[in-house]
């Protein structure tokens, strides 16, 4: 995520949330710099009933204690889905600390391309 405002006073309660009221995961987030912070998505997440494996929901961050609902609340979603098999990667090999651009291929089973279906 990037933001502004990510101050060493905050950093020890810094977390993300993924999903809703009803069905949520909270993880720590790691904060970098004054702009930047990281969040690694919930190794497990209760799928709502009859969803697929690919899916997306809501996602906030927060910096207070819960009782305060301090979680951010706009259009911001994460999607979950399945790992891609990558098949192929050009170059193969580089040189670390070098800026080199990578073209990577996965395999045509995977889904990661697939868009999500949206209900109207």
């Amino acid at each position: 995520m990037t933001g502004k405002g990510f101050t060493s006073e905050i950093v020890d309660k810094a977390r993300c949330r993924f999903g809703i009221d009803s069905n949520f995961a909270v993880v720590e987030a790691e904060v970098f710099d004054y702009t930047k912070l990281v969040c690694h998505s919930p190794s497990e997440f209760n799928l709502p009933e009859g969803a697929d494996t690919m899916f997306s929901v809501p996602f906030g961050i927060a910096f207070n204690d819960e009782e305060f609902r301090p979680w951010t609340i706009d259009t911001t979603r994460f999607r979950f889905y399945p790992q891609p098999e990558v098949v192929l990667a050009d170059p193969d090999e580089v040189k670390i600390g070098k800026l080199t651009e990578i073209f990577v291929w996965a395999a045509e089973t995977s889904f990661f391309w697939e868009p999500i279906p949206v209900n109207n």
